[in-house]
């Protein structure tokens, strides 16, 4: 069965791959071209004009006006010739004959064709003239969108005489290379356009001037008239392919990668790039057809796999890694995988503040297998001694997402359960001012979205209780469910928080829920959160058994109510609470290993409560015998006495009855108490102590016969060190009144013993204390 799920989405994915590779036009990254150049002027201020060819000369002159060219990393621009050396010449000092205006209109008409860009809206700017001379190179990088609707660069080779300076340009694992030899003719300029996220480099020159125009090509925006919605039909087959996704995994947004990386002020349709334009075009018209909606955004991915160079086993320490050549790695097994889709912006290309998207590797849907993304940045730790061997690959791509509308809330809660509660609250607060089929409608969203945010939430069964602020979010949204007087979504609620989420507070919740839908209909949903048992694990153990205090609180806040009309029904939910009880006092008494369960004094405490209100003396009397019949877990002084003065205190603040079982315990408590102080304790007048070790070995029954002796209060006991450890065991564990230390006697070791009267000071500490606590219980 699970080969066949995971082959499902394989299927679906390649059907749709299938489709768009048919449905699409050839697209390039980049292009080139020539013209002639004879009879073009160009005129630098400071310098005056030049006429090509260009010499090793000219580049004195120019060098006059020019200066060292920087480099962008990141927010940084730096200089550093040890990455780029070149010169450049700023734009508005540079004027060129009307014969190069001409020509570079015929260049812009062949680029729009080759790069699929829209004609009409193309235009150029001259950036920079860039001057290499004899060594001259940069290293591989991407240019910056330095102008709004910046989409690609153009450069044009001056003819002149160089050798070296090849320009080679990357994207998405394609290759170009570009040696211009037409100028090097010396009578014709040549020139290469390539998208804006290209990496690409110039390779060294190694003599000569390689002169040229750098120019930054830009797309002007739209008419406002035209319309991001598609108008044009859809593609059958590509609609036919996404139903079929729709149709076996609606929840799961299609993710379609874009063949360009696009910085957020690009990534609107107006500015999209060659194939991605198309795409573009036919997602919009098929998300009309099959309506869902259609979001930009980006995606992120980073795969951590164990991988080895092969080199472990021979390096040696101290020696510096050498570079790594990532080609060369056997990669094994994945460690994490992790894709999240954010930087969102809907159709028309606006920002939309939405959190992040997880999304697996079969929601990507790329014409270049997602095996074959290039990284955008990777690091191989190699063998350490301790850790390592491990391939860290990063990859960054812009992206179309497209999901049904019918699931819109099921991505909003994919987006986060904080989110999604933030939405829901927000729609409920809509819905309270709307009246009618409006309010109608928005209660309809209202439910969905709650069960969306339900069938994800999260597994609280382990947080800390004191972490469960009423004030948190997933209060808020319990005190909101109900309010929708929807009886399915409320039973959906107490089920889902029976499961998942054992500290959530729910005594406004359940009064706002009797108050809507009345006891008849909310008590069953009641009898079943109590019943319901936590599973075991695949161990046999279960770490939540019994009452929940939780449930206990609300439980006792019911009491009070008298919302049901009817004490039975109270009794009924009672009776189940005493029955958890028992059931897990049972497990802790046995010490059954299978039971991870804290103590659940505080639960019982607030069922006695529950009873006192509901005046029910039977159950009341059932509940506290179990702190007779369960000694362990019930400490008189530990538990019981502070349980009876909290009562004692609540019930009369509370102004409850004094109940005759809670009376005669109490008593009880009291009365043992004055047993164990009838003798005070009194220091010991001799040497001679309690002597139990539970132990017959030689070293033991000395330690006895030591303890037992009225007169001796001190004593050496020569012993291996196994020995002597296994001594200073028995003091520790049978709190015996002596304390040792380590002595050296001749060449062996003994332990010296000292007898103490610290029993005596502890039961008299005790005696004090139990004083108080007789004086605490016969307060009123």
């Amino acid at each position: 069965m699970k080969e066949k799920n995971q082959k499902a989405p394989t299927d679906l994915l390649k059907r749709i791959v299938s489709e768009l590779e048919r449905a699409k036009k050839p697209a390039g990254f980049c292009t080139q071209g020539s013209f002639d150049f004879d009879g073009v002027q160009i005129s630098i201020k400071g310098v005056g004009r030049l006429r090509p060819p260009f010499r090793v000369a000219d580049a004195r002159i120019l060098s006059q006006v020019a200066v060292q060219a920087p480099y962008g990393k990141k927010t940084e621009t730096l200089v550093d010739t040890n990455v780029r050396d070149t010169l450049e010449i700023r734009a508005d000092i540079v004027t060129y004959s009307e014969q190069l205006h001409e020509e570079m209109k015929g260049v812009l008409a062949n680029i729009a064709t080759q790069l699929h860009l829209d004609h009409d809206r193309l235009e150029c700017e001259l950036y920079k003239l860039l001057i290499y001379t004899k060594g001259g190179f940069f290293l591989p990088h991407r240019d910056s969108e330095k102008k709004p609707g910046m989409v690609a660069t153009l450069i044009v080779v001056l003819p002149s005489k160089f050798n070296g300076g090849d320009l080679l340009v990357q994207h998405d694992g394609r290759f170009s290379r570009f040696a211009f030899d037409a100028a090097r003719s010396q009578t014709k300029a040549e020139y290469v356009a390539f998208f804006a996220d290209c990496q690409h480099e110039v390779k060294k020159v190694t003599s000569g001037i390689r002169l040229c125009l750098a120019y930054n090509l830009m797309l002007k925006p739209k008419s406002k008239s035209v319309e991001t919605k598609g108008n044009k039909k859809s593609d059958a087959r590509l609609r036919q392919a996404i139903e079929g996704w729709i149709a076996k995994r609606a929840e799961k947004p299609m993710v379609f990668a874009l063949e360009h990386l696009y910085t957020s002020d690009g990534l609107v349709p107006s500015l999209l790039k060659g194939a991605d334009s198309q795409l573009f075009a036919e997602l919009v018209s098929v998300a009309e057809d099959v309506q869902c909606k259609l979001h930009f955004g980006q995606v992120s991915r980073h795969l951590c796999q164990y991988a080895d160079d092969g080199s472990f086993q021979y390096g040696r320490r101290g020696r510096r890694r050498p570079s790594v050549d990532y080609s060369e790695l056997n990669i094994g097994e994945v460690y994490d995988d992790e894709i999240v889709i954010d930087g969102w912006k809907d159709s028309h290309g606006k920002s939309i503040r939405l959190p992040s998207l997880a999304c697996d590797e079969q929601q990507l849907i790329s014409i270049t297998p997602v095996e074959k993304w290039v990284p955008t940045e990777q690091d191989y730790e190699g063998y350490t001694g301790n850790a390592g061997n491990t391939l860290d690959r990063w990859y960054h791509k812009s992206a179309i997402a497209l999901w049904p509308s019918s699931q819109q809330f099921n991505i909003i809660a994919q987006m986060g359960i904080k989110y999604a509660i933030e939405q829901f609250l927000k729609l409920v607060a809509k819905r309270e001012k709307l009246k009618g089929e409006k309010r109608e409608s928005t209660t309809a969203e209202c439910i969905q979205l709650a069960g969306a945010i339900l069938q994800r939430w999260p597994d609280r069964t382990y947080v800390d209780p004191s972490l469960d602020d009423k004030e948190s979010l997933h209060a808020k949204f319990a005190e909101a469910v109900p309010t929708l007087e929807n009886l399915e979504l409320i039973g959906g609620f107490l089920r889902t928080v029976a499961q998942r989420d054992r500290h959530l507070t729910l005594i406004q919740f359940i009064q706002i829920a009797l108050k809507v839908k009345g006891g008849d209909a909310i008590f069953p949903l009641l009898k079943d959160l109590l019943d319901y048992e936590q599973p075991p694990n695949e161990y046999g153990i279960v770490f939540h058994e019994g009452l929940a205090e939780r449930d206990a609180l609300w439980l006792c806040k019911l009491t009070q109510s008298k919302v049901f009309g009817k004490t039975t029904e109270v009794a009924t939910l009672i009776d189940i609470a005493i029955y958890k009880t028992r059931a897990l006092l049972v497990k802790l008494e046995k010490k059954d290993y299978r039971s991870r369960s804290g103590p659940l004094t505080s639960a019982w405490l607030q069922l006695i409560r529950a009873c006192i209100h509901n005046g029910d003396e039977k159950r009341l009397q059932n509940l506290l015998g179990l702190s007779s019949e369960f000694p362990q877990s019930f400490d008189l002084r530990a538990v019981q006495v502070p349980a009876a003065i909290k009562l004692k205190a609540w019930s009369a603040k509370a102004d409850a009855e004094r109940s005759e079982a809670f009376v005669d315990w109490t008593e009880a408590i009291r009365k043992q108490l004055e047993r164990d102080t009838e003798i005070k304790p009194q220091l010991p007048t001799d040497q001679a102590r309690r002597a139990v070790t539970d132990c017959k070995c030689e070293y033991c029954d000395l330690l006895s016969q030591f303890l037992r002796d009225p007169q001796q209060s001190q004593i050496e006991i020569k012993a291996a060190e196994r020995d002597r450890r296994h001594l200073e065991h028995i003091l520790q564990s049978k709190r015996l009144d002596v304390t040792s230390k380590q002595v050296r006697m001749g060449n062996r070791y003994a332990l010296q013993f000292t007898k103490t009267t610290d029993s005596y000071h502890r039961e008299l500490k005790r005696y004090e204390a139990d004083l108080k606590l007789i004086t605490s219980l016969k307060a009123t």
